[in-house]
C-alpha cells in the first residue's frame, strides 16, 4: 500500500558542523514518482538551537474546545468540536498548560504537516499588507490545522481561510502531505498566500526564503492562492504593468 514518510527536522544540525550559529532551516519534498517505493517524502530541519523536544500525542475528540486562544501571542480562532488524533514535537515546557511550537506531526488521516520554515517580506509588501500582531503564527499553526484536516489540499485551504480572515503575525512556509499528493505553501505578508502542488515526479529543497514564482490559478488542481493576491502584488508593485499567470 501506497504511504508517505515524514522525516522529523534535526535540531541544532548546523551546531554540529559549525562553531558558528546560523540560520538555515531547509525543506525537503519528493513526489511519489520520484521515490524508489512511491511514497510521498517531506522533510525539514529546525534552525533555532538546542532544547528539549517532546514527542506528544493528541487524542482524538468528539466534544472538544471550540475556541482557542494562544499563549505565545494571543491569537485566537474558533474549531471545530470534532478533532483527530495527531501527533506534535512542541519545544521546552508548557505555558499556562499549552503546548505551543507543536512543529510538525501526523494526524489519523495519514497527513502530515510541518509549520512552519520562516521568511521574510520587504518594506514594500508589508506596507501594501502588513503582519497582524495577534494573528496566526507558528507557535500555534499546527494545533488549530492538523487535527482537523482529511487531506494535503486541505491543509492549505484551512490555513489560508484563516490567513485571510484572522491574519499572519510571521511570513512563513509551510509543508502538508498524504499519502498521494505533497502541497507547499508560503505565507507572503498578513492577510496573502500562496501554494503550489509537487509535481508528483519532481523533488526540491527549499531554503528559508520566498521561492514560490509562478502561479496559474487557473489550475486549482497544482496551484492556490488568496483571494486578494493578486491587488496586493499591484499595491508592492506600486501599480507598474506586470505580468500574472492567470
Amino acid at each position: 500500500m501506497r504511504k508517505f514518510i515524514w522525516a522529523a527536522g534535526a535540531l541544532g544540525l548546523a551546531a554540529a558542523f559549525t562553531a558558528t550559529p546560523v540560520k538555515a532551516c531547509t525543506t525537503v519534498v519528493d513526489g511519489k514518482k520520484a521515490t524508489t517505493d512511491g511514497s510521498t517524502l517531506v522533510a525539514r530541519n529546525e534552525d533555532v538551537g538546542a532544547w528539549s523536544k517532546h514527542f506528544y500525542v493528541h487524542q482524538a475528540t468528539s466534544n472538544g474546545p471550540t475556541t482557542y486562544v494562544s499563549e505565545d501571542n494571543g491569537f485566537k480562532t474558533s474549531l471545530p468540536k470534532t478533532a483527530l488524533r495527531y501527533t506534535s514535537t512542541p519545544d521546552g515546557e508548557q505555558v499556562n498548560g499549552q503546548w505551543i511550537f507543536g512543529e510538525n506531526g501526523i494526524n489519523s488521516e495519514n497527513v502530515a504537516m510541518s509549520a512552519t520554515e520562516s521568511g521574510t517580506n520587504n518594506k514594500k509588501g508589508l506596507k501594501a499588507d502588513n503582519l497582524v500582531k495577534n494573528g496566526i503564527s507558528e507557535a500555534s499553526m499546527l494545533d488549530v490545522i492538523l487535527p482537523y484536516i482529511h487531506s494535503a489540499k486541505e491543509g492549505v485551504q484551512r490555513l489560508g481561510q484563516i490567513v485571510g480572515k484572522q491574519g499572519s503575525a510571521e511570513n512563513n512556509g509551510v509543508i502538508f502531505s498524504d499519502k498521494n499528493e505533497i502541497w507547499y505553501m508560503e505565507i507572503g505578508s498578513g492577510h496573502t498566500w500562496a501554494a503550489v502542488r509537487v509535481p508528483d515526479n519532481k523533488y526540491a529543497v527549499i531554503p528559508n526564503q520566498m521561492v514560490i514564482g509562478k502561479l496559474n490559478l487557473k489550475y486549482s488542481k497544482n496551484y492556490m492562492a488568496s483571494t486578494n493576491l493578486v491587488k496586493k502584488v499591484k499595491a508592492w508593485s506600486q501599480n507598474k504593468k506586470i505580468k500574472l499567470a492567470m
